[in-house]
């Protein structure tokens, strides 16, 4: 509102002598690109749940030599290199806010020989190749091919093409939900994290992407016909990395390091902890491997500054079948929780094989904690098909600087979700 028209910008940015900063275009060697940019830019929980998630749709959307525009960041790059480092490497250019960039025609040939470039014949990574390999310094320290418009007027020129804006069907389909959040989207991103590291098969994934058809009976036994063939196959796979009679890590997401907002009481902190290592034991840990099973995570290193490396983030919660803490960044990782890293329980009920999460959140009777709000990751993950999800509220006495839940409430829901007598 107040700013300038977008033909009116576009206007400006084509005219060499505006002036306006705008004019200073940058441009793309020829080929096909998405762009995508959302908002909270270099937020570490909102570029997890809010952006991750739609770059995924769109990625499933475009031609597989598609380039990718996106707003540099260190956080963006690192989770984007953690969900696909190739993808990364191969198809993606970081660009800068505040910039204006073009598509060129052609990359230096002849306005004949540009008239019959067959698009489609355009290779992906050797555009990407070009676009890495000299240009300006975008002040990012990565070589991008990209010149002004003044600098590279006699090699690239600009022609009517198309510009297609995607809205999936689906964009909102919670009642009074934020479109800005990731819901539809999420399955496309689980779809991709099983591409990129779980590409065998999956026993909730998989069987997810046809929820509707496998209400029949017959699809029913064929699902579990699966999954017992999967358990039989795999399991020594699988519990590699499991700890304590083939049971899970448990992570305990703390915010009492690093940020001064919802840090539950360090006494009833503690106490949860309590109930949590007496609780593993009756689940089948062994004693002398609690401390070894059981993770505290507040995203931070040992000096309680440092933040962990996004590698790390990932193997501590693609490790674990059991994540529990407060509504927070830390907590996204979730996201992660690998869905073949389950209790060998021999349970028929596939939610006990799914990775299970607790979540402490807000709710009416705590309107000064996020406006009241007792969404959580279940809203912002969009229903988490993945994860056996439970969520507790905060007790009414719970601020926004330090919270409270109730302990025995808590027990139960761990004992339950453990099968625990």
């Amino acid at each position: 509102s107040g700013g300038i028209q977008t033909d009116e910008y576009i206007r400006l940015a084509m005219d060499p002598n505006s002036g306006h900063p705008s004019s200073n275009i940058q441009f793309l060697p020829p080929g096909r690109y998405a762009a995508f940019s959302g908002w909270l830019w270099g937020n570490f929980g909102h570029y997890m749940h809010d952006h991750t998630s739609k770059i995924a749709w769109l990625k499933s959307q475009v031609a597989e030599d598609t380039l990718f525009l996106l707003p540099y960041h260190e956080i963006h790059e690192n989770v984007l290199t953690m969900i696909d480092e190739q993808f990364v490497k191969n198809r993606v250019v970081w660009i800068n806010y505040g910039e204006t960039y073009a598509v060129a025609a052609n990359d230096g040939s002849t306005e004949e020989e540009q008239n019959n470039v067959d698009v489609d014949k355009l290779d992906a990574e050797a555009i990407k190749a070009d676009v890495d390999a000299e240009g300006m310094q975008l002040g990012l320290g990565l070589g991008l091919g990209l010149g002004t418009k003044r600098e590279m007027q006699s090699q690239y020129h600009l022609e009517e093409s198309s510009l297609t804006v995607m809205v999936p069907k689906s964009n909102n389909p919670f009642v009074h939900g934020y479109p800005q959040t990731a819901t539809a989207y999420t399955e496309h991103l689980r779809q991709w994290l099983e591409e990129s590291h779980w590409s065998s098969f999956s026993p909730t994934s998989s069987l997810l992407r046809n929820t509707k058809k496998n209400k029949r009976k017959k699809k029913k036994d064929m699902q579990q016909q699966q999954l017992n063939d999967y358990d039989n196959d795999n399991d020594n796979e699988h519990n590699q990395n499991i700890q304590g009679e083939n049971k899970g890590k448990v992570v305990f997401y703390t915010r009492n390091i690093g940020t001064p907002r919802r840090n539950l009481h360090p006494a009833l902190e503690q106490e949860l902890l309590d109930i949590i290592k007496k609780a593993m034991v009756k689940r089948g840990h062994r004693p002398e491997n609690i401390d070894d099973d059981l993770i505290i995570f507040s995203g931070k290193a040992e000096d309680g500054v440092t933040t962990l490396a996004m590698q790390t983030q990932f193997e501590i919660f693609s490790s674990a079948d059991t994540a529990i803490g407060p509504h927070g960044s830390g907590l996204t990782n979730i996201i992660w929780m690998d869905p073949r890293c389950y209790s060998n329980d021999n349970d028929s009920d596939n939610s006990r094989r799914r990775p299970k999460v607790i979540e402490f959140t807000s709710s009416k009777r705590t309107p000064s904690i996020q406006g009241g709000s007792y969404w959580g990751y279940w809203f912002l993950y969009g229903s988490l098909p993945w994860i056996d999800y439970h969520q507790l509220y905060y007790t009414a006495e719970s601020t926004d600087a330090q919270t409270f839940i109730d302990p025995v409430q808590f027990e139960e829901v761990l004992y339950q979700i453990w099968g625990i007598q």
